[in-house]
């Protein structure tokens, strides 16, 4: 079977990891004396470089994140209670000082 197709097998069977067929994927690039792919390999099993910009799937994205928090603090004067249900950002619609951990 040719390194290929090994390749191409693994990609599809669910017991492989990614970076075994990333290690493969390699190999094939050194064989073909193929700079792009061997490049493109290194920087998905190392990590794209501050020089090198990553691919448009590797960048981040705006996400929205759900979430419901819950703040009980005891003062000298009293208790303060904080509650939030389903906020786009809890972390914003918590108190300054009950954020910390958050980000």
């Amino acid at each position: 079977m040719s390194l290929l197709q090994q390749i191409q097998d693994a990609t599809i069977a669910t017991d492989q990891p990614l970076a075994a067929v990333l290690r493969q994927t390699m190999v094939l690039a050194v064989r073909l004396d193929n700079q792009l792919l061997r490049q493109w390999t290194y920087e998905e099993l190392n990590g794209y470089t501050d020089e090198a910009a990553p691919p448009p799937y590797r960048r981040p994205r705006p996400v929205d994140v759900l979430g419901d928090f819950f703040v009980y603090e005891r003062t000298r004067v009293g208790r303060n209670v904080y509650e939030g249900r389903s906020h786009r950002d809890p972390a914003k619609e918590c108190p300054d000082h009950a954020r910390y951990g958050w980000r």
